[in-house]
């Protein structure tokens, strides 16, 4: 039972070492995506930003970041989706806290 927890301290202590820090802005960035025909907002599109973070829409098609190595910068965002109704939208937008963004996308 003791040799499991010295084995065990050393790896948690090593992880903590090595885990990149996550900086979280206490007020995010928020991005609507809404379908172009309906006005509604698409759930389950999949958002990456240029430095390679993914996010999904919500049901009511928001989606928010506050990682501070986005904030105070144009970001590229890709929109994809699993039906590829989507696939291939791309834009950049001014992201900064506690800033809003509206996209539109129309169906292929």
């Amino acid at each position: 039972m003791t040799t499991r927890t010295l084995l065990a301290a050393p790896l948690l202590v090593g992880a903590s070492v090595f885990a990149e820090p996550l900086i979280v802005s206490p007020t995010p960035f928020t991005m609507r995506i809404v379908d172009a025909d309906t006005g509604e907002g698409v759930p389950g599109l999949r958002i990456t930003t240029d430095n390679g973070i993914i996010c999904y829409t919500l049901l009511n098609g928001d989606v928010s970041w506050g990682e501070s190595s986005l904030m105070g910068r144009d970001v590229r965002f890709q929109i994809q989706d699993d039906t590829h109704r989507f696939d291939g939208s791309e834009t950049t937008v001014r992201v900064k806290r506690g800033g809003r963004a509206t996209l539109t996308v129309t169906a292929r």
